[in-house]
């Protein structure tokens, strides 16, 4: 059982941490002070919070007994994220000498939002995507950092944090691993504004109280994945990165699952995604381009919108051109 652990947020600093869970139910950006009962419990907690912040290392305090109750003891543990940044403290508070229940997994990372590439903190990989860990592997772009995720409740939600819409986020994420195992993982993010903005965020497993069930795809998305003539997946619209890749692209346009292209002009794509955008049902457009020390290659794209809401979703087709 991994229940009396509290999962504090501090994606943004100690100064604005908040929980979001407590066990495996989930909190809504609650107070720290307002976790435990008593006044000086819940200072108790911020203290260590901000305590681990500061080490990033597990801090012990003991709360004193009074009025007839039993001295606490409270322990937090930093989980350490993206650039080394604490992204969470996990907290357990309980009368002193009694067991210790062991915490859920719960692990950090990054998202680069100008150059769409995710940044990886200790024990994602290990705990979610089922791999060993690869400090060579911790910054992954858009399509292999996606291809581990299955389903995210309220997607529209959650881009609208990555593309500055809205600056937090919580739901359910599957994340299905190497391994073949899937795990529901609690999210929560937070956009970061500044010179290079990001988003920090945290998966918290709770695989053990909400089992993760397989997610049948689309009708739209079997369709495409039917055509193995060309490369099909998904398209972020407010920024035209493709994320995901139902289909991978054919040579020479493999590249594309492992690099961002770079256009000769990108100028008729931009248009394509933003009629999309704008609520076009398809639009298509050849373009030139090309991957790390690779050769300009002529491509047809077709883009599909998918869904009306806060964020627009797409459908990419692509396969190279032949005269």
């Amino acid at each position: 059982m991994s229940e009396g652990w509290l999962v504090v947020e501090t994606l943004d600093g100690a100064a604005r941490a908040s929980v979001v869970a407590d066990g495996a139910r989930r909190k809504d950006w609650s107070s720290p002070l307002r976790a435990r009962p008593g006044t000086m419990v819940g200072a108790a907690i911020q203290a260590v919070v901000g305590r681990c912040c500061v080490s990033r290392t597990a801090v012990h305090r003991t709360v004193p007994a009074r009025r007839g109750a039993a001295e606490l003891t409270i322990i937090g543990r930093p989980v350490v994220g993206a650039h080394g940044v604490v992204h969470a403290v996990q907290v357990w508070t309980g009368p002193t000498g009694v067991p210790v229940p062991a915490p859920r997994h719960v692990a950090g990372w990054a998202w680069d939002c100008d150059r769409s590439f995710a940044i990886l903190g200790p024990n994602v990989e290990e705990w979610f995507h089922g791999t060993a860990a690869d400090p060579t592997r911790r910054i992954q772009m858009a399509t292999e950092n996606f291809h581990h995720i299955e389903r995210i409740d309220d997607i529209d939600g959650y881009l609208a944090v990555l593309a500055g819409a809205a600056t937090r986020w919580q739901g359910m994420v599957t994340v299905v691993g190497e391994d073949g195992d899937r795990r529901e993982a609690h999210t929560a993010v937070r956009r970061i504004e500044g010179p290079e903005p990001l988003v920090r965020g945290l998966f918290h497993d709770v695989t053990d109280v909400t089992p993760a069930d397989p997610m049948p795809m689309p009708a739209a998305a079997r369709l495409l994945a039917g055509q193995l003539d060309r490369g099909s997946g998904w398209v972020f619209v407010p920024n035209g990165v493709v994320y995901d890749w139902i289909t991978p692209p054919l040579p020479p346009l493999d590249g594309w699952q492992q690099h961002l292209p770079e256009f000769r002009d990108r100028a008729p794509y931009d248009l394509a995604i933003a009629q999309i955008g704008a609520g076009a049902e398809h639009t298509a457009c050849t373009v030139s381009l090309r991957f790390p020390d690779g050769d300009w290659i002529d491509t047809d794209t077709d883009i599909f919108g998918l869904a009306h809401g806060r964020i627009r979703h797409g459908l990419i087709q692509v396969r190279q051109r032949t005269p």
